[in-house]
């Protein structure tokens, strides 16, 4: 079971711009997107957006994914 910190907003925006500097996501910082999506957690349409954009740019390889 993966834990949700309840006060992600502000760290979501730095991992969102961490991802997208270094080009690099890490299993971790996937997990952690996903299951926010998944949680039902309350996340701004704002922060749903951005995290689907950094997924869709996984898929379709314009980041990798690291260990």
């Amino acid at each position: 079971m993966v834990r949700i910190p309840k006060r992600i907003n502000g760290s979501l925006q730095m991992l969102i711009e961490e991802v997208y500097r270094s080009g690099r996501m890490s299993r971790q910082v996937y997990l952690l997107m996903t299951a926010t999506l998944l949680s039902g957690q309350k996340v701004s349409p704002e922060e749903r957006q951005q995290i689907i954009r950094v997924l869709d740019s996984l898929k379709l390889g314009r980041l990798s994914m690291t260990n």
